[in-house]
């Protein structure tokens, strides 16, 4: 049992390095630029001045860690220059990955975009009051940054000349950058480097990537800083958490403790008139939509309405640290009937079915006849010899409720207003908080393999005789 389990610990290994590499490449392809979203989250976002904007967000890419490449290695055009991540914005990158498709010449290219954003900063910095074109101006160089169709760039930057032209106030204040701009774009689309498009190469980059300080963050438990408010990921799940647990794990031991027993207690009556109503009736709660019950229990319990107002579902973390004990367990306990409850009904219905069918199947084996014949009592032989053999399916049931214990319910934390990390990761994904989805995308994962794991051990303990490996094997 020490090598098998050894052996499958050894496997999470590679199955987190799988698991963590594809969380870390679809962030890189999640919407939206991590420094703009983090200091949109931390209130840094609307800074005018260009020294302390620069500042700002080369000191945000590398506490983000983005100011690394992002991979041990790249293949790429030999036009592309090692040092194309370096650029702060998303969408500076993008339009020159763009421009480098089509030209293959990284310092034309560069020239291009550093004119630009001259032009733009003297724009926005020459006053108002030289005309009423300057803002048309300062929204088409704006949209240019995003612009890598040279047609349609040349379109603009002609409607650019005019509305100069128009103004000679504006054109006096804007007239070099204008011509710095029309020259390094002439220049850019004289030259085209074929071979530099494409001839690959590979750069090698090292250690000191991106991957390679995020993987070991999470083999750590450090999985970086939240984009909504710049706290650190693990201390914004670790809150959810005791929550999340607390729920789904009050809504389990009440499912299991009642399921084994109506399970055990219908397969012994099987075919009576009490087997066929609570069947019945376990078929008719499974049916039911968790997200249709929530609503009516929302409706009938917690409004004054109806005169039923027993619960609440205001914020459970609205009670202060100095609140008695008594008063916080009161409180804590009107938050949680209803959702317990919601999250039980269902489970107590499959369990208990799953359970009644492994009961039925186990007494109807040679060694529980035998058990009988000998004159053992039927306490005896229901619960020493029947039961252990018939909680299989529902072991199984419970490696699979592993995740579910920690990544929390989605519809019922959000319906009755629980901080857990169901109603973390749904606000998440709203505000593009792509670290935290990711960190529990990646926890949910770990505990599937776990809830594996733990299925395989109970096995063992329930049955001795099962051979974990032989088990895998076959």
């Amino acid at each position: 049992m020490l090598v098998y389990l050894f052996k499958r610990l050894l496997y999470f290994i590679p199955t987190l390095l799988v698991i963590a590499s594809l969380a870390f490449f679809l962030s890189k392809i999640a919407p939206g630029d991590p420094v703009l979203l983090y200091l949109n989250g931390v209130g840094e976002s609307n800074i005018d001045e260009k020294p302390y904007k620069e500042r700002i967000f080369r000191d945000t890419r590398k506490l983000l860690k983005l100011d690394k490449p992002a991979f041990y290695l790249a293949i790429r055009p030999q036009a592309y220059p090692d040092t194309l991540y370096r650029l702060n914005l998303r969408t500076d990158r993008e339009v020159a990955k763009s421009l480098l498709g089509q030209f293959g010449d990284w310092e034309k290219i560069h020239a291009y975009q550093d004119a630009l954003a001259q032009y733009a900063v003297a724009a926005k910095n020459t006053p108002d009051s030289l005309g009423a074109s300057l803002n048309s101006m300062r929204r088409r160089l704006k949209d240019l940054r995003l612009v890598a169709d040279t047609q349609l760039i040349a379109k603009r930057l002609v409607l650019q000349s005019k509305d100069l032209v128009s103004n000679i106030a504006v054109e006096n204040a804007l007239k070099v950058e204008h011509e710095q701009l029309l020259s390094s774009f002439q220049d850019l689309c004289e030259n085209y480097n074929k071979d530099g498009i494409n001839r690959p190469k590979l750069t090698w980059y090292g250690w000191d990537n991106q991957f390679h300080l995020w993987f070991k963050g999470i083999l750590v438990g450090n999985f970086g800083y939240s984009y909504r408010d710049g706290q650190s990921v693990q201390s914004k799940i670790g809150s959810a958490l005791r929550w999340t647990l607390l729920v789904n794990g009050l809504a389990i031991i009440i499912a299991y403790g009642l399921s084994i027993f109506i399970g055990v207690y219908t397969a012994l009556r099987k075919g009576q008139t009490s087997d066929r109503i609570t069947t019945t009736f376990l078929f008719f709660l499974y049916s039911l939509p968790s997200f249709w019950i929530a609503t009516l229990l929302l409706i009938f319990f917690t409004t004054p309405s109806y005169g039923l107002q027993f619960f609440s579902i205001t914020s459970i973390s609205d009670l202060s640290a100095d609140t008695p004990f008594w008063e916080r367990f009161y409180e804590t306990a009107r938050h949680l009937v209803l959702p317990v409850f919601c999250l039980c009904y269902g489970a107590i219905a499959i369990i208990s079915i799953q359970m009644r069918g492994g009961m039925l199947d186990v007494l109807g084996q040679d060694y529980i006849r035998t058990a009988q014949a000998k004159g053992l009592s039927n306490k005896k032989v229901i619960w020493k010899h029947a039961f252990p053999n018939a909680l299989f399916p529902i072991i199984t049931i419970l490696g699979a409720l592993f995740p579910a214990t920690i990544a929390g319910s989605v519809i019922v934390e959000n319906i009755f207003n629980i901080p857990g990390m169901g109603q973390l990761m749904i606000k998440s994904i709203g505000a593009q908080d792509w670290p935290v989805v990711y960190a529990i995308m990646i926890l949910s994962a770990l505990l599937t393999m776990l809830g594996i794991l733990v299925a395989d051990l109970l096995y063992k303990w329930v049955d001795p005789r099962v051979n974990l490996g032989q088990k895998r094997n076959k």
